[in-house]
């Protein structure tokens, strides 16, 4: 599974699901799931 950590930025984020080819990132803080980042909060984060 394809997972980064809390404070990757979102380009970096961006970068590795295109790398990857993953539409979902589940953000994990030490063992602990915090969030997950889809391909569409990238499509908003980039619009702003």
């Amino acid at each position: 599974m394809v997972t980064v950590g809390p404070y990757w930025s979102v380009h970096r984020s961006a970068k590795l699901m295109a790398q990857k080819h993953v539409r979902r990132l589940p953000v994990l803080e030490g063992s602990k799931m915090e969030g997950i980042i889809t391909a569409r909060d990238l499509v908003e984060a980039y619009a702003l």
